[in-house]
């Protein structure tokens, strides 16, 4: 069971495995954390190699609060160009405090049903589920929107037609 959502693509461009790269490159800053990667010019931010890539949307590219997929993928030469995988997650230390947060507002809604309801308890277990569920949606939500909004830089990247 994949406890965290994660999503993988495969672009076809009609460009070289070199001049995907160096594209991609174009649009990559170097990850600095110090200064949280704010510059405006850049699409991605991480490393990128000639085989392979370890970007993530910089701070500027996004909404507070928004969860930031880490997105890595390879260069793969093809008869008519390249071929793209790449594949959006999220880093442990995202995955840790979601669940920790999960945990928390599920201890918190489970002991306002005990002490709010004592008689119901449907009450008692419809709370943190409901609580849960909507916190989960706007957790997908963001990841999807983030991931949508490479993807539509990628194809404009790499000049691509299709994805499957």
């Amino acid at each position: 069971m994949n406890l965290f959502h994660s999503r993988g693509l495969v672009l076809h461009s009609p460009l070289t495995p070199r001049e995907c790269f160096e594209r991609l490159d174009a649009h990559t800053e170097l990850a600095d954390p110090a200064r949280q990667n704010d510059n405006a010019e850049n699409t991605f931010a991480g490393d990128v190699s000639y085989d392979d890539f370890n970007i993530y949307v910089p701070t500027a590219k996004r909404k507070p609060g928004e969860i930031v997929p880490i997105i890595y993928g390879q260069f793969e030469p093809g008869t008519t160009g390249t071929q793209i995988t790449i594949h959006f997650t999220l880093s442990f230390f995202q995955k840790t405090i979601i669940v920790l947060w999960c945990l928390g507002l599920l201890a918190v809604t489970t002991l306002i049903g005990i002490t709010a309801f004592k008689d119901s308890t449907m009450a008692n277990i419809l709370s943190p589920v409901v609580v849960l569920g909507m916190g989960g949606f706007a957790m997908y939500y963001n990841f999807t929107s983030t991931c949508e909004y490479a993807t539509d830089k990628f194809n404009a990247i790499f000049k691509c037609n299709n994805a499957i």
